[in-house]
């Protein structure tokens, strides 16, 4: 009787941390989608709210001339 039990609080104890996982990863599923709602908005309004990934990739690389050319497939 003392195993069943023990094997009851295991698996109540593994439960409660996938439950716990699934709306931990909701909760950051939402805040990332209104943070993208929120920059579209603003990057509407003219006034972005974060730097576009190309502006970002510029900063970070010191500019340096292209010798070569990319199709509209693959996108910088």
């Amino acid at each position: 009787m003392l195993y069943l039990a023990l094997a009851e609080a295991a698996l109540l104890l593994v439960v409660v941390t996938v439950f716990s996982g699934l709306v931990r990863s909701l909760i950051r599923q939402h805040a990332r989608r209104e943070d993208l709602l929120l920059n579209q908005m603003c990057n509407l309004a003219g006034k972005p709210w974060q730097p576009a990934p190309a502006n970002e990739r510029e900063e970070l690389e010191p500019a340096e001339p292209r010798y070569w050319t990319t199709s509209p497939e693959q996108g910088l």
